[in-house]
Parts: C-alpha cells; structure tokens; sequence
C-alpha cells in the first residue's frame, strides 16, 4: 500500500481528509501565504505541520523537518558558490499528456517541495532563484504569496545566502544597548530579533512626537528655548530692532537632523523582523556609526524635554509673580538672572556641553518661589 511504498511521505494528520491531487496546489499556496506573512490558517498550519516545518510554537521552523534538512544537505555539501539546480531535487516518473513529476528522495511532489524550500528562504538558509534575476530571499519572501503555485514548483535552482554581517549587528546592538552576544548563537537569533523590534516600537513613535515638538517650538519661564526665532522689527523692509541675543544659541537645525536620521535608521530596522532578513542587512558600518551618535543626540534632547516639562509648573508661578512687581525689583532681577542661567544651561545640555540636574533647578527655583512669597505674598 501507499504507507508501505512511501514511508517518509509526510502524513497530514491535522487534515479532516486526505488532500487530493486537486486540492494540493490551493493547500500549497495556503502553507505559502503563511509563511510569507499573509494569514494563519487551519489549512496552512495542516500543511506546515505534515511537513515538519514548524517548532512547538507553531512557528516556522524548518530544520525539525527531514525534507527541509535534505533539501539544505544538498546544497550544503557542495562547494561555496555552487547552487542545487531543479533537476537535482525534481524527477519526471511518468510521461504522457500530463507528465508526473516527484522530489526524488521522499517522493514529494513539486508543491509541497516548494513549500519546503520558502520555509527555508524565510528562515534565511538559502536563496531561491524563479529564473533569470528573479529570487526570494528571507527579506523579500512575502513575494511568493502573489505568485503562481507553478511558477514556485518550478524554481530553477537555489543557493547559499550572504553571510551574516555580525560585526555590524553586533556593532548596531553594542550600540542600542542591546545583548549583542545573542547574535553569536543561531539558537538565540530569535531573541535577538525580539528585543531588537521591541526598541524599534518603542523608540519610533517618541521620536515621531518629537520631531513634531522641535518643528512647534518649546516654551519655558515665558521665553522659547530655540534661538532661531527672534523677535524682529523692521520698517521700510529693513529690519531696525530685534530681541536680545542669548548667551547661548540652539537652532531647531542644530536637532532635526538627528531627529530625521534616527527615525530613518528604527524604520530601517524595523524591517529586520525574523532571523532569516538578518543577513540582508543594507546599512553600513559608518551608517550604523553616524545613526548611533545622531541616536545618542535624541536621547539628550529628550532629557532636556522632561526638564523643561518637570519645571513648567515652577517657571509658570514665577513668570506670573514677576509681572505683579516693578522691574528694578531686586526679586525680578534675581529672577530674571536665574530665567537667563537655566535658558542657556538647556541650550547648552541639548547641544552636549553640559547637563542639567532638574532635581537641583526645582529646588532653587522653589527657594525662589518661597522668597516671593515670604517678602511680597
């Protein structure tokens, strides 16, 4: 019988009824999209079961699979730049009108070979070529969810993929703050791609709300903390007055930058989303260097937000408490020299040459507060 002549077929056991000859192409394809990230199906998780293909988390997981390790065996005992070829894993049994054609090992027909083979391109252990220039890759497999069933059976070879380029992941890792030796162990790849995207969806939007804060402008004790904003007068078209220069200048330029390249680097590196698109990595060693210093810039920029937002209420009190007293005051001059001192301090902090305790400035400005209250309230 069947079971006697092909022991290895795979067996399908989660199906309700054997799948027919008719119906193997639509489960192929159904197996296909989910790997390629459409939909999650009974009918796929049938598929990719029978085959081996996933862990106990019903992942993707193809080298728990005998087909798939066969499949890759043949590849990997050939030399580095040599390719498994269609004719090397698919036999014609039968002629006729319509000829029959079977993976030689385990019987197998095309489809579910073509399954196999885009479990192991979505896991990033090789690289399927559909003919001519045309291949799938661990980033690019989703493509095969809009491809004919005939055309994937049909694959006319595959081979290695590029290397994994640890030294930059390890370097974008070191760099992030994140475990880079989890990168070293394939086993541990997973993880690694875990944490990596949970920063990516943490960092992204803060830095989206960011950019959107530096291009409107921040206010403290009545004053803009960006300099590049000046009052300016003018008559007959020239200017003839403006405000006061500060002692320290912070542009909007001098951040937005670093705002648009590290929202540039976590979109790109939200792509990298499964083990298997590690390898297709596109940024380079002095990119990821650039977009890790412009990252440590944001993250500067945000500490100087939580003081300007941790003293708003303070500087609020003291901006209204010196409009109720005449300026040669002693209290307003005394004010207005420590309003002057924070302004240029955060300016400062934000551009990297100083840091700014808001602990330390809510405690003088608090000593402020009572004095004006002792004296005048």
């Amino acid at each position: 019988n069947f079971g006697e002549e092909y022991p290895n077929y795979p067996a399908f056991r989660l199906a309700r009824e054997p799948i027919s000859e008719v119906a193997r192409p639509v489960s192929a394809m159904e197996a296909i999209r989910h790997i390629g990230g459409r939909q999650r199906t009974n009918l796929a998780i049938t598929v990719l079961s029978g085959l081996n293909l996933l862990d106990d988390d019903e992942r993707v997981k193809p080298l728990g699979s005998p087909y798939a390790r066969y499949l890759l065996e043949l590849l990997l005992a050939k030399g580095e730049t040599l390719v498994v070829n269609h004719g090397e894993v698919i036999d014609q049994v039968a002629g006729g009108l319509q000829p029959i054609y079977k993976e030689a090992h385990f019987k197998l027909e095309p489809e579910w070979v073509a399954v196999v083979l885009l479990a192991l391109v979505y896991d990033g252990h090789i690289v399927l070529n559909l003919g001519g220039t045309e291949e799938l890759d661990a980033g690019t497999v989703e493509r095969a969810t809009v491809k004919a069933i005939a055309d994937l059976s049909e694959f006319r070879f595959y081979k290695r993929p590029r290397s994994l380029p640890l030294v930059i992941w390890q370097q974008i890792f070191d760099g992030l703050g994140l475990q880079s030796g989890l990168l070293r162990d394939e086993n541990e790849r997973d993880g690694a791609v875990r944490t990596l995207q949970q920063l990516v969806q943490r960092e992204l939007p803060d830095v989206v709300q960011l950019q959107a804060q530096v291009n409107r402008g921040f206010t403290l004790w009545n004053a803009p903390l960006f300099t590049d904003r000046l009052d300016l007068r003018s008559q007959d078209g020239t200017v003839v007055s403006h405000s006061a220069l500060p002692g320290i200048t912070l542009s909007t330029t001098d951040i937005l930058p670093a705002l648009r390249a590290t929202k540039d680097f976590l979109e790109k590196l939200g792509r990298y989303n499964t083990a298997g698109k590690l390898r297709n990595l596109t940024i380079t060693a002095a990119e990821a260097h650039d977009a890790i210093n412009y990252r440590k810039q944001v993250d500067r920029i945000k500490k100087v937000v939580a003081v300007v937002d941790q003293l708003q209420a303070i500087a609020s009190y003291l901006s209204e408490a010196s409009v109720l007293l005449p300026a040669a005051d002693p209290w307003v001059t005394e004010a207005q020299t420590l309003r002057r001192e924070l302004l240029n301090a955060l300016r400062a902090m934000a551009k990297g040459d100083a840091t700014v305790s808001g602990a330390t400035w809510q405690q003088t400005l608090e000593a402020l507060k009572e004095r004006y209250r002792t004296q005048y309230a």
